[in-house]
């Protein structure tokens, strides 16, 4: 295989760093000899409708049989040792209040595991947990009864007045279905791309109202003692 590679591939399933679904297929497009005899770089893209993200693949040739996650190549097999961009994991955001936590936790487990609808849905669940437990805090003025008939939507407004988020933050979860649209209760398309925003937007979210409070907190209680 001295040129590029373009014909013999066929598609295989793989995790995608874009769109986060989890086993989706890839279709090679073209590939080309690595520097070590037997190395083989592959460009793949993701077959899901609405991300069609692209991956290199570093493989390396492993014979007629296959072996762990492999990409075919005509009647032989080349094993993925590497690719490239990976999926990253969010990081832990701590101090949050029980229920947030939960729910936090609950919706990072469907992201490529269920439809995107769903997914969304279970991230606009965290936004509406954590923007009531934020405006229950001492200093927001708001009763239990006025809150509890607050949208979604007022209650970002109220924290960026609040100066408790960015109006940065505020404006770009604003442009967002899903703060008007509740996915349990509908059927309309969600892809995945645009689960995976919603779920950027949450953990922003939690970031600005727990995660930062709480460090700087532990912060000044470590540098009194």
């Amino acid at each position: 295989m001295s040129h590029a590679i373009t014909m013999g591939l066929f598609p295989f399933s793989f995790d995608c760093p874009h769109c986060w679904t989890k086993n989706i297929a890839f279709v090679p497009r073209a590939g080309i000899p690595g520097p070590m005899d037997g190395q083989y770089d592959f460009i793949a893209t993701c077959k899901e409708v609405s991300c069609n993200g692209s991956v290199l693949f570093n493989t390396m040739h492993v014979g007629a049989e296959p072996s762990g996650r492999c990409i075919k190549v005509g009647s032989a097999y080349c094993v993925i040792e590497n690719s490239f961009p990976q999926r990253a994991l969010p990081g832990r955001i701590s101090h949050l209040p029980e229920k947030v936590r939960t729910a936090l936790d609950e919706a990072e487990a469907t992201l490529g595991t269920v439809s995107p609808r769903i997914a969304r849905g279970a991230f606009r669940t965290v936004l509406d947990e954590a923007t009531r437990e934020a405006l229950r805090r001492p200093g927001s003025a708001i009763d239990e009864e006025a809150l509890a008939k607050m949208a979604l939507a007022v209650r970002l407004d109220k924290l960026a007045a609040l100066q408790v988020i960015t109006r940065e933050l505020r404006d770009w979860a604003h442009g967002l279905r899903a703060i008007t649209n509740d996915d349990v209760h509908t059927v309309e398309t969600v892809t995945a791309r645009e689960a995976a925003e919603v779920a950027e937007i949450a953990r922003l979210l939690l970031i600005y109202l727990y995660d930062l409070p709480g460090r700087v907190a532990a912060a000044k209680e470590a540098a009194g003692k």
